[in-house]
This record gives C-alpha cells, sequence and structure tokens, in this order.
C-alpha cells in the first residue's frame, strides 16, 4: 500500500463530496477546486502536478483567492511551494500527513460517549462544537448533505457534548480521521486521547486495515503516543 498516496486520496475525496454535494466543484487539467458558500471548509484548490505562473494568473480571473486555501505536498511540495512564494502566497499553516496499521491500536475504555449525526440538530450540535474547538465554520448543512457518507460524530461526558470527531472511508479498507477536536473548556482532561482511539476502534470494526490523518504541531504528540507514524509535510497557502 502506498501510504502517501492513500492519505492524499481520503482527503481530497473529502473535498471534492463537500463540494459536489453542498456546493462547487470544479475539475480542470492543472487542478481541482471545491467550496461550500457561507462555510470555512473546504474552499481548497489543489494541484495535478506542477503549477506555474499561467496558471495561477487563470486562478486569480476564475476566485476570489484569499478565500481560499492552496495546499501543496510530495513529489512536488518543493517546486510548487516556490512559485507560490514567488507570485505572493503565504504560508497558512503546516500538516503533518500520518498512518497508523489498525491492528496495533489499543482497545480504550469508554468513558466518553460517541454519538453519530443522524439528523439536523445533531448536525447543528456538532458544527457548534466544531467552530469552538478549531475556531472556523463547516456549515451544519454540509454535514447533513454529507453524512450518509461520512460519519460524523459528537463526543459527549455524560450529559454534556465535548467534542467532534469524522471518519471517511475513501476506500474500503482505509479510514480517514478528521476533524477530531476537544472544545477548550475541556482540555487537558485526557478526553482527546479517548475520543481518537474510539474512533480507530470504530474504524477497526467497519473493516479499516489503515487509518489516516493530517496532524498540526499541536495535536501531532497524542498521534505519535498513540502509534501515528509521519508520512510527508502539507503546506498550506493563502495568497494575501
Amino acid at each position: 500500500m502506498n501510504l502517501i498516496e492513500e492519505n492524499i486520496q481520503n482527503l481530497v475525496n473529502l473535498w471534492r463530496l463537500a463540494g459536489q454535494v453542498a456546493g462547487d466543484h470544479i475539475v480542470t487539467a492543472h487542478y481541482e477546486m471545491s467550496a461550500v458558500t457561507q462555510s470555512d471548509w473546504p474552499n481548497r484548490i489543489w494541484f495535478e502536478g506542477d503549477v506555474n505562473v499561467a496558471v495561477l494568473e487563470e486562478l486569480a480571473c476564475r476566485f476570489r483567492l484569499p478565500n481560499f486555501t492552496l495546499p501543496v505536498w510530495s513529489p512536488t511540495l518543493e517546486s510548487n511551494e516556490l512559485v507560490l512564494q514567488l507570485q505572493g502566497y503565504e504560508l497558512k499553516f503546516e500538516q503533518y500527513a500520518m498512518s497508523i496499521p489498525l491492528n496495533t491500536i489499543e482497545i480504550p475504555h469508554k468513558w466518553l460517549k460517541l454519538i453519530k449525526v443522524i439528523d439536523q440538530s445533531m448536525a447543528y450540535l456538532w458544527s457548534t462544537l466544531f467552530t469552538k474547538a478549531f475556531g472556523y465554520l463547516i456549515h451544519p448543512e454540509t454535514v447533513v448533505k454529507t453524512m450518509e457518507v461520512v460519519d460524523y460524530y459528537v463526543a459527549m461526558y455524560g450529559a454534556q457534548p465535548v467534542g467532534t470527531g469524522v471518519i471517511f472511508f475513501s476506500e474500503k479498507h482505509t479510514a480517514g480521521i478528521h476533524s477530531m477536536g476537544i472544545v477548550p473548556e475541556m482540555r487537558r482532561k485526557g478526553f482527546a486521547r479517548n475520543l481518537l482511539l474510539q474512533l480507530l476502534t470504530i474504524s477497526k470494526q467497519k473493516g479499516g486495515h489503515y487509518a489516516f490523518l493530517q496532524a498540526s504541531d499541536s495535536g501531532k504528540p497524542l498521534y505519535q503516543q498513540v502509534g501515528f507514524k509521519e508520512d510527508f509535510i502539507i503546506k498550506n497557502y493563502i495568497k494575501s
């Protein structure tokens, strides 16, 4: 299994799905775009191969670029980020693309309860919790329109909702873990580790052999403790 390709495909297939069913999705010979109006996600433009100045000029004509994130990754990471930098794009954030074989995970004690989102009221709760945890919006209507394909979970501690998580199978045996976050006032209580292990256990029970995610600097140590290995880096650029 090519872990880099599987990780990328899981991520971009999730972006595609959101644009296709809840917003706009455009494919050209050089790039793809996926966006949802009145939402901060996915709002991505990503490239098929090398980026050049003519492609960036085309993007500037078609889209309001300050509203979009442009991610780049291996094998064209260095060349594409150089082109973006020379054209005035700025690094917004980096992510560590990571993977774990699901036959190695520990079985968690279920002291958090995970509730799957199945209706609009739960979708609004999930969206509210996500915004508190991450500081940007995934619109609840996006959740509603994709929840037949994407598994959204609300993490509960007793009667209190404390966080969110997503499992997305882009292929039969590969699960993407996304949008895993704990609201600020409930952090540093061990909830994130328990939530992660439960999401991985569910992924294994659903037939997953590998799980993938994209970690921030702050989240990376937890994932490494659980057994995730870093496979490559994603750099995300914006046009100021």
